[in-house]
Order: C-alpha cells, then structure tokens, then sequence
C-alpha cells in the first residue's frame, strides 16, 4: 500500500441515463440543457420517463470525469473505486475507460451496476466483493490485510 491512497465512486461511465439521474446537468449540450429544463418546468411524469440526453453528452460527461480523475490521482498512487465503474457491457469499452486513466494500481469494489462480464482479468489490480477499508494518515488496509498480519491488527486496532 502506499500513503497515497484516493477515492472515487459512482462514475457510471457510458451511462448516459446517470446524466439525468444524478443531475449532471454540467454535462449536456446546450440543446439537452434547454430540453431537460423544459421537461422539468413541464412537471410531466412522461416527459421525465421518455427523456434521454444525447450521446454527446455522455461522452462529454465520460471525458470530463476522467479529465478531472488524471488532474488529481498521480500515475503512482492508489486509486480505490467503490463501484459502479462503468454502465457498458462491453469488455473493450471497459478496459477503454480504465486505460484512459493515468494512475496504474486502480482497485475495484464491485457495484450494483457493475456488468462483471465487462470486466477482463487484469484490469484492475485487485476486485474485491466487499471490504472494509481502514484509511490511517500513512496507509491504506484491507480487512483481509488487517486479518493476515497479526502485527498489523496490534499496531492499528
């Protein structure tokens, strides 16, 4: 582990639907910005349900967050996603977003949204179902860590 340890979540990359979900209205066209606003002045439940942002939008979202990732995350440090990672079902677009960002060990809890058959062995530098993080001002740990290495668990429980 290193001292250098970020976290993110939530990204749902090639999810355009988590554009009007989540409100990332930072994200659309000009075009879909006016029609988003006009569905919600509407009030319409139908309009809600059958309005879509544009593929613009969702690639402009997808490069943005991985923009923003790149000037933050150093290529060597830790980056822990707590899942939902990306929306597509495709291995390659998958491995296409992962590969864009710069930092190298990426570690992955799976999410809900996550298509696990979207996901190719080595993608990642570990996947994990669930666990518990202990983040201390110098190191990062596993619950599988704390649990393997007696003196760990003496020197930070």
């Amino acid at each position: 582990m290193t001292d250098r340890d970020f976290f993110t979540a939530d990204t749902h990359f090639n999810h355009g639907m988590i554009i009007k979900y989540s409100g990332r209205e930072q994200f659309m066209t000009p075009e879909d910005k006016e029609s988003y606003d006009a569905m919600r002045a509407s009030g319409s439940v139908q309009e809600y349900q059958d309005w879509k942002p544009s593929i613009q939008s969702r690639e402009n979202m997808d490069a943005a967050m991985i923009e923003n990732i790149n000037a933050v995350v150093p290529a060597d440090a830790t980056l822990w996603h707590l899942g939902d990672f990306s929306f597509t079902r495709s291995a390659s677009e998958t491995a296409r977003y992962r590969n864009a960002i710069n930092c190298q060990d990426i570690r992955l809890i799976w999410g809900n949204h996550d298509k696990r058959k979207a996901y190719s062995t080595g993608l990642f530098q570990a996947y994990y179902e669930a666990t518990m993080i202990y983040v201390f001002n110098y190191i990062t740990l596993t619950e599988a860590q704390m649990q393997d290495t007696p003196s760990l668990r003496r020197k930070f429980r």
